[in-house]
């Protein structure tokens, strides 16, 4: 019998040493705050198995590509441990960071995804915008977006 899993806000802080791990490990951990991650409307969620923190998840008010909207999200710095992918680790995160996002007047969500991560972000209603681009140090990645409808994530 695998441990519970719980989903928590975090302070963006208690997610670097993941961002990292998990996602930038060419870069020290205090050098991976985003812009928006001080935003007080941000909100960071971990996942953890007992207590073993073992993904996150960050969800923000911004609007892509110099935009104005003030009711698009983007989901930032979402990862879970390998070992662990594909065990509904991914999709309890998401859907907490897109339940944040509605709470707070959010109609539509972003991100810039990972290649390998597509199949994930499809399998919940995200759609691909335009051709893949490089982001410099981080690898190739997909626009993605998707409309936040009535909580199904």
């Amino acid at each position: 019998m695998s441990p519970p899993l719980h989903v928590r806000p975090l302070t963006v802080h208690a997610c670097l040493e993941l961002r990292h791990q998990l996602l930038r490990p060419q870069q020290p951990p205090e050098t991976l705050i985003f812009p928006g991650d001080l935003d007080p409307r941000s909100a960071h969620f971990g996942a953890f198995l007992d207590a073993v923190h073992v993904g996150i998840a960050t969800i923000m008010p911004q609007a892509p590509h110099e935009r104005v909207d003030p009711s698009a999200w983007r989901l930032r710095a979402m990862a879970v441990q390998g070992a662990l992918r594909s065990q509904g680790i991914g999709a309890s995160l998401l859907a907490a960071a897109l339940d944040h996002a509605r709470h707070h007047s959010g109609t539509w969500v972003w991100c810039d995804a990972r290649i390998a991560a597509v199949p994930f972000y499809a399998r919940h209603g995200f759609a691909i915008q335009g051709p893949s681009y490089e982001i410099a140090g981080v690898g190739p990645h997909h626009f993605m977006y998707r409309l936040l409808g009535d909580g199904s994530s």
